[in-house]
């Protein structure tokens, strides 16, 4: 596996976190995940009843292109191995999405399902790190084409926050 330098990305500072990562379904996905395991979570942002808010693929403000405020996302919760890592990082990943409504097992009304059919590619990471007693939110996006830089499969994804973190632990 090929490490990706740090420098193909831009991390940025947030005066907050998206309001996502205030929800109570997030933080209880959250805490059944170990160190360094990651959770596909793009359906919470897909489903037609109580979605969780939209991400943008860039960075707060940025989609990846062609101004579409919906594009094909995937969407990760990871939990770092990282100790600068206190909390819930959120990866939001370009793929193609494939939907399919499936049955439901006790008669009722079928559900959508959203699966992964190209991708994910480089993800932007939504997340806090901390120094020393201070937290600080920040998003580091791709600063190149995310399918250019390859598919990022859930070791991938963990090995790259681990350096985007050693990276804010030297700033």
């Amino acid at each position: 596996m090929a490490t990706l330098p740090v420098s193909a990305y831009e991390v940025c500072p947030l005066d907050d976190l998206p309001p996502v990562f205030s929800d109570p379904e997030l933080a209880a996905l959250f805490v059944n995940l170990q160190p360094g395991q990651s959770q596909d979570v793009s359906q919470n942002f897909l489903r037609v009843a109580a979605p969780w808010p939209y991400l943008d693929i860039r960075g707060p403000g940025n989609s990846g292109g062609g101004d579409m405020p919906n594009e094909p996302r995937a969407v990760f919760l990871l939990r770092s191995t990282h100790p600068a890592a206190p909390g819930p990082l959120l990866l939001v990943a370009p793929a193609q999405l494939r939907h399919r409504l499936k049955a439901a097992t006790d008669g009722g009304l079928p559900h959508d399902s959203w699966t992964i059919a190209k991708g994910p590619f480089a993800p932007t990471i939504y997340g806090r790190w901390q120094t020393g007693r201070k937290l600080r939110a920040f998003v580091a996006h791709p600063t190149k084409d995310p399918a250019v830089l390859g598919v990022f499969g859930p070791k991938k994804r963990a090995s790259l926050t681990v350096q985007i973190f050693d990276f804010l632990d030297k700033k």
